[in-house]
């Protein structure tokens, strides 16, 4: 074999290996410029889905805040309107003139208002005002100027609006608020119910 034969036998094995140490760096180039459109695929995705539930907490938070201080509005309400009926009892007991089925009514009702209204007061951390009340203060108004039956009636038509409006209150707060305000929220409800089954009946009359 000549000299010649020889280096470009050579040439043409080197040349070869250049050629796939070439397709090799070509290949493992593509390679890990896949990788690196995979990984930052992934970063992504991971820095999107960070963002997405960072804004779902920023989102739960404020609905947090607004469910939190609407109870505590429906509690203070019912504080009041709970005060302002515990008041229209008692104007009703004082009254020498009005028949005793009614007084019963008031008698029954007095102490249980003075109890829910010391409850939600104590939940609050707050006294109340009655004249809040959201109730019907023309009523309340005709009851502390009326004698006889027609403060009787003023005191009926008062109680039968109001029970029916309360106990819709308890029944949001039962829902929405925790575990010791459910209790308080069921308890005061079969207390009304009470005195709205004692009011139906004086209502027959």
């Amino acid at each position: 074999m000549s000299s010649d034969t020889i280096r470009d036998g050579a040439a043409a094995s080197s040349s070869d290996t250049y050629s796939l140490i070439g397709r090799g760096l070509r290949i493992g180039s593509a390679v890990l410029a896949s990788a690196l459109v995979v990984g930052l695929s992934a970063c992504g995705d991971s820095d999107e889905a960070a963002l997405e539930g960072s804004q779902h907490q920023s989102s739960q938070a404020p609905s947090a805040v607004a469910s939190t201080a609407a109870i505590r509005d429906n509690l203070a309400q019912l504080a009041a309107d709970t005060a302002a009926l515990k008041k229209a009892s008692q104007t009703l007991i004082a009254k020498e003139t009005v028949s005793e089925e009614t007084r019963k009514i008031a008698q029954q009702a007095e102490p249980i208002f003075a109890e829910e209204e010391s409850q939600l007061v104590k939940t609050l951390g707050v006294d109340v005002d009655p004249s809040e009340t959201k109730l019907d203060t023309a009523t309340m108004t005709r009851l502390e100027n009326e004698e006889g039956p027609h403060a009787d009636m003023a005191y009926l038509t008062l109680m039968e609006g109001s029970l029916d409006k309360m106990l819709g209150q308890w029944e949001e707060l039962e829902k929405h608020g925790g575990n010791d305000l459910q209790e308080l929220a069921r308890s005061s409800q079969q207390q009304l119910e009470d005195i709205q089954q004692a009011l139906e009946k004086r209502m027959q009359y």
